[in-house]
């Protein structure tokens, strides 16, 4: 979706393509009460604005790649420094830790981890602004709670 709006700030695509793949989005995503793009396109247009006239490394999706190298580089780390038998059991963990802020209380990834009785808080609003790359943190669900256990490396 990112691309697809990354592509409307830069005039690779029009507001009616973004609209049909992803209208269903919007802001209040997931909220009785929330509009969606298909209903109101300024939310959408603001979003472009924001990308307009950046440069192609400010990219959203290079800065996804550039966390998932990040992440796979420490992932072999600890997996390297654990052994051969405890590296299966890590996996696993390493598969689900992941921390969201995105949507409200409806939103995909809540209901995904209540499913598998994940610790998860939502509607932080500024989450993805206080976290940075390395940070280690901790995550009490049931206070609504995210603390900054310590300050990662690459912050």
């Amino acid at each position: 979706m990112v691309s697809d709006v990354w592509d409307l700030a830069h005039g690779r695509t029009d507001v009616g393509t973004v609209v049909v793949r992803h209208g269903f989005h919007g802001p209040g995503e997931g909220q009785m009460d929330g509009s969606v793009w298909r209903e109101d396109t300024a939310p959408l247009l603001a979003l472009a604005a924001r990308f307009r006239g950046r440069p192609a490394e400010d990219h959203p999706a290079a800065g996804v790649a550039r966390q998932r190298r990040v992440r796979l580089d420490a992932e072999r780390e600890l997996l390297a420094a654990l052994g051969r038998l405890r590296a299966p059991g890590a996996r696993a963990v390493l598969r689900i830790a992941r921390a969201l802020d995105l949507g409200g209380r409806m939103s995909h990834g809540a209901i995904v981890a209540r499913e598998l009785g994940l610790p998860c808080v939502t509607c932080t609003g500024d989450g993805t602004r206080r976290l940075r790359a390395g940070d280690v943190v901790r995550v009490d669900g049931d206070a609504g709670r995210v603390e900054i256990v310590e300050r990662g490396a690459m912050g």
